[in-house]
């Protein structure tokens, strides 16, 4: 028996996400304590914290308090 397409729904609604604490410039590195997390369907997952910090920077200028997406972001990944 499978998850219902209702709860895939609602448990990928309650995850949290990573969100900038301070904003970047293109190229900048991502280190611990540049991020916030809040509640989203959306955006880039906490547990990629670790990921991101070690291996990706800033493609463009990301402003603080944005919600992190893959496409903002450039590296190893």
């Amino acid at each position: 028996m499978g998850i219902e397409p209702e709860e895939k729904t609602f448990k990928n609604a309650i995850r949290y996400r990573l969100v900038l604490k301070r904003s970047k410039r293109k190229g900048d590195a991502f280190f611990e304590g540049d991020f916030d997390y809040k509640r989203h369907d959306g955006g880039i997952d906490c547990r990629e914290e670790s990921s991101v910090s070690t291996l990706m920077r800033a493609n463009t200028a990301i402003e603080k308090g944005t919600l992190l997406q893959w496409g903002m972001l450039e590296g190893k990944l």
